[in-house]
């Protein structure tokens, strides 16, 4: 049963990206350095990241290589630390079309933060991590192996890691909170879902915000029976697991938008969920034309991600 849950999971998600498949990756700006993704990390020691730009590297993990796209933005200087955003694409989609859709970068560049943009392994490209069992452990020890590196070589902020993405990417964002609370500060899952949620186990307290629309036809609002699970459910799990009020703040930014804030969370995390009335299976504000739902333009995932992660720096409680 719960294979099958995860194949249905997965070709639906499937679908969402098929209908964006029209859209080209931009490229490189080629003012940056763009090395290959073949090349190994023992060929770009720490000097390559000396100045700001683009950077794509390679680090094999388990046999298996396993490449990134890194930016580092204008005000970075080689050794001082900076926090780290992490930024997973949907199944099927690759490091720069994830870029392109969040525009993740060009908010790095006015607030000043590093972003890494991963690319997923297997045809097609997906995060198998949501998924309970091996196949699922190859990627998280892609996710720890990837910062041990970047500690290495960039110099990140350990109390500024954090874990954005979309759709698949978003349910892999997930299981990152999951597995790795005391490594990161706070995710941020867009428009997915959380397969497995009841088996989340967190070692200490983690800042959650979600979006997701009621329209959205791949990863429904309310669920899909004993599927996927309906997403206020999964969200209303993170707050009792950060020892939340149980009953959210309620406000409404727009007359489409409803957030729900639960406070008074473990070590001052917050958990914070965005209902978007209408929308689709996208990122909101992102600058594609979707075909599985409408694009939400009232408001920017983007810039309300960056807010929320600056605002939630891991908890140095014991």
């Amino acid at each position: 049963m719960r294979r099958n849950i995860v194949i249905r999971f997965l070709f639906t998600l499937a679908l969402f990206i098929s209908a964006c498949s029209t859209h080209k990756t931009p490229p490189l700006p080629s003012s940056t350095p763009s090395p290959s993704p073949t090349d190994t990390p023992t060929s770009h020691p720490i000097e390559k990241y000396l100045s700001p730009g683009e950077y794509v590297t390679a680090i094999e993990v388990n046999e298996t290589r396993r490449w990134f796209a890194v930016h580092l933005p204008p005000n970075y200087q080689p050794g001082v630390p900076m926090p780290l955003v992490i930024n997973l694409h949907a199944v099927t989609q690759d490091a720069f079309q994830q870029e392109f859709l969040s525009g993740m970068n060009a908010r790095a560049d006015e607030k000043n933060f590093i972003v890494v943009n991963p690319q997923a392994i297997g045809a097609p490209p997906a995060w198998l991590g949501p998924i309970p069992g091996p196949a699922g452990q190859a990627d998280m020890d892609f996710f720890n192996e990837l910062l041990i590196f970047l500690q290495r070589e960039i110099r990140i902020d350990p109390d500024r890691i954090y874990a954005t993405g979309m759709s698949n990417g978003a349910t892999m964002v997930n299981r990152l909170g999951c597995d790795m609370s005391d490594t990161f500060a706070a995710i941020a899952p867009v428009s997915g879902g959380h397969v497995a949620f009841d088996r989340c186990k967190i070692d200490q307290p983690i800042s959650v915000l979600v979006f997701h629309g009621t329209d959205d036809p791949t990863i429904p609002y309310a669920g899909v029976e004993n599927d996927v699970p309906p997403v206020h459910l999964w969200v209303e799990a993170w707050a009792e697991r950060d020892g939340c009020d149980p009953t959210p703040v309620v406000s409404h930014p727009h007359t489409s938008v409803t957030k729900e804030t639960w406070m008074n969370c473990s070590e001052e995390v917050e958990v914070t969920f965005y209902t978007l009335e209408g929308g689709g299976h996208t990122w909101p504000g992102a600058p594609l034309n979707a075909t599985l739902g409408s694009i939400f333009l009232y408001i920017n995932a983007t810039d309300v991600i960056w807010d929320f992660f600056e605002a939630h720096p891991r908890s140095v409680n014991p």
